[in-house]
């Protein structure tokens, strides 16, 4: 299957106004401070982030309400139509997005998805006659050819990037603003195989787990990964801007304002750092600006604040003992992997507040373990267990069993499907939900009591939730 050809159209550039939040000082040893571009929303940021990125007549839509799936290989076509991404509802646009793009200016929109993640409704919003390109197919590989062929017939390809659809979104998310700059499809695969070659520049993107050697021989590409989505950002951005002195920082485990930054990050030669509360920050030393996007805490940019300047950060491996923490304050927003103490009974809850009618948000035992993310100015509470920081690390590649406790395909235990055996003569418990998040009451996707044996199939980014199974084993 061939998808790129060498054809080259011109795209018009229209004025736009040019907005700086913020202006940093700086000096040789580092930055003073850093920039925040941040909105009450992941709407209202991607409209301001399109303030600092200059004259343009195209917009690209994506939906990242509940996944950053459709949005994935929209890098390479910003670039080559030179277009901010916008990011909106499933049937609406936001205000905060609807000023923007319907102006006098704005002469093309690129819908990238199917209607089930941007209706026809949403699309209804746009009120200038604006020339409306939808791109989708039946699944993100599938989205990333269609992608591919537009960015194909508008600009010539010589270079192109292959990543995991399902577990490489780090990954993708790394090499955006390489895409955007050089006009470089992001092509998504399954991390087996792909049906097709190009004799062009090429590079596979994430380590032997996520991206098998197979595609690398195949395409005959350059492969880019590290053990972690950390230490693969940090090669994409020695490898393509070796001489960066200004710097994007996003959050790292929740990756849709990396999304949106990459087209901004390319107009100010800046690429985008992945980041989290203790990670290794070395690659801003030296920085004269650094501008935060999203919701990136107070701790992260005075860590990147001091990287700047050549201080070295290291990883928070600090155990949380028994007690209450206000998020934000005793402890860093973001997700805890909860451990039940030796012969303990684990029990973690998290609370909107401290008054008698204050919400429980999410209770649980970790038995032995359970993952939980919390939010500024919510309360954790354990007792009989300890917290940490959740950090990942390379999935062993012979695992194929697993006891009970909380698991997160992908990161902790391998998609596939599992059977389940319960303890003799108990009733055991399983459950899949989408996230962690303690205030997300929607976030179950499905549970069963059983005796005996069932089935479950797991795909990556789920939760695996296990009790009083005697061993769960991967069957295919």
């Amino acid at each position: 299957m061939i998808i790129l050809k060498n054809i080259k159209i011109k795209t018009l550039v229209l004025g736009a106004v040019i907005f700086t939040q913020l202006g940093t000082i700086s000096h040789a040893s580092g930055v003073w401070g850093v920039d925040k571009i941040q909105g009450d929303n992941i709407y209202q940021t991607s409209a301001m982030l399109s303030e600092q990125f200059g004259a343009y007549d195209t917009a690209i839509l994506v939906n990242l309400d509940n996944s950053n799936a459709d949005g994935l290989s929209a890098a390479g076509l910003s670039g080559a139509v030179n277009a901010p991404i916008f990011a909106i509802k499933k049937d609406s646009i936001p205000y905060e997005v609807s000023s923007k793009i319907n102006s006098d200016n704005i002469k093309k929109v690129y819908v990238i998805g199917g209607e089930t993640s941007i209706s026809k409704k949403a699309i209804d919003d746009l009120y200038y006659g604006q020339e409306v390109v939808r791109l989708y197919g039946n699944d993100r590989i599938e989205t990333s050819y269609k992608v591919a062929e537009e960015i194909n017939k508008i600009t010539n390809i010589n270079k192109v990037f292959y990543a995991n659809a399902w577990s490489g979104e780090a990954d993708t998310m790394s090499v955006a603003s390489v895409s955007v700059r050089d006009k470089a499809p992001i092509i998504q695969t399954n991390g087996k195989d792909i049906p097709f070659t190009e004799n062009i520049e090429s590079y596979v993107v994430g380590g032997n787990t996520a991206m098998s050697q197979s595609i690398v021989d195949k395409t005959q590409s350059q492969r880019l990964g590290g053990t972690d989505r950390f230490e693969t950002n940090k090669k994409i951005i020695a490898k393509f801007y070796p001489n960066a002195n200004k710097f994007f920082i996003t959050k790292a485990y929740d990756l849709k304002d990396a999304m949106i930054s990459a087209p901004v990050a390319n107009k100010l030669n800046s690429p985008v750092v992945l980041t989290h509360y203790g990670s290794d920050k070395g690659i801003l030393k030296g920085a004269i600006n650094i501008k935060a996007v999203g919701n990136v805490t107070y701790q992260i940019t005075e860590e990147a604040h001091e990287a700047s300047r050549g201080a070295t950060v290291k990883p928070n491996n600090r155990a949380l003992n028994a007690g209450t923490y206000l998020v934000g304050k005793d402890i860093e927003p973001g997700e805890y992997l909860i451990t039940s103490n030796k012969n303990d009974l684990g029990y973690y809850e998290v609370k909107n507040g401290t008054s008698s009618s204050a919400d429980i948000l999410d209770n649980g035992f970790a038995q032995p373990n359970a993952y939980i993310t919390v939010e500024k100015g919510q309360y954790l509470k354990i007792q009989g267990c300890t917290a940490k920081v959740a950090r990942f690390n390379p999935l062993p590649s012979n695992q194929t069993s697993i006891k009970e406790g909380m698991y997160i395909v992908g990161k902790d235990i391998k998609s596939g499907e599992y059977k389940i055996q319960a303890k003799t003569g108990k009733s055991a418990y399983w459950s899949l939900s989408k996230n962690s998040r303690a205030n997300d009451n929607g976030k179950l996707l499905a549970n069963g009591s059983f005796e005996g044996t069932t089935y479950v199939t797991l795909q990556d980014g789920e939760y695996l939730d296990l009790k009083d199974i005697m061993q769960a084993v991967k069957v295919k």
